[in-house]
């Protein structure tokens, strides 16, 4: 519980001095990194995200649920999320309903195979983490460190392959209308070590929208 609620986290690392990040820093100082145990879980949602809107990702994710898991504890109408078991049982045909395509239906079964292993890299460094999860097939940079920053709580974890984010980070650091991979890991140089709390910043202050993004990998 306190490594979901933050409570590892060390925002005190970060010091960007002056500056619009700096200003965004002390707004947003309750902002902390989180991180999940269930590893497996995150993984499985953002290769869902793969060359996909937001919305159709999570439109496939709640047909299998529905159809599949069993219900939660709690109040009427939760749901578990997919056990690796569950993703391994599926048929092509239950992806294809859902509208996933056979290169996230290799991936996903890929993960779950490796769902021991990859659940294991909550309790490994950063580095070793990102080793694991690179380690499965299908699972590209975008895919890897959105992962590490979402669910490991990695503070420097970029995530590049992105159809948005180099754009608004261009936007939002230098006031350029268009960027790349290469000018985002340019602006971001400065954070190095906190480059993925600089993103977390301005998605709080609603400048960037992960998670709606498009990667541009094959691999996600």
């Amino acid at each position: 519980m306190p490594a979901l609620l933050g409570l590892h986290d060390d925002p005190a690392a970060f010091a960007p001095g002056d500056g619009r990040i700096a200003s965004l820093a002390r707004r947003w100082r309750g902002v902390r990194l989180s991180r999940s145990p269930w590893v497996h879980d995150g993984l499985a949602e953002y290769v869902l995200q793969q060359r996909v809107s937001f919305r159709d990702a999570m439109r496939a994710q709640r047909r299998l649920v529905q159809a599949l898991s069993p219900e939660a504890p709690g109040p009427p109408g939760l749901r578990l999320p997919l056990a690796p078991s569950d993703w391994l049982r599926l048929r092509s045909n239950d992806f294809r309903r859902a509208g996933i395509d056979g290169q996230r239906e290799r991936t996903l079964r890929a993960v779950a195979r490796e769902a021991r292993r990859i659940d294991a890299a909550f309790e490994r460094s950063a580095n070793a983490a990102r080793a694991v999860l690179a380690s499965v097939p299908g699972c590209g940079p975008w895919t890897v460190e959105i992962t590490m920053g979402f669910v490991l709580g990695d503070p420097d974890a970029a995530p590049t392959g992105d159809l948005h984010l180099p754009h608004e980070v261009a936007w939002v650091l230098a006031g350029e209308a268009r960027g790349s991979d290469r000018r985002m890991l340019e602006l971001l140089r400065p954070f190095a070590g906190q480059r993925f709390r600089v993103l977390r910043l301005l998605l709080a202050a609603g400048r960037v929208h992960l998670g709606r993004a498009l990667p541009r990998t094959r691999t996600g």
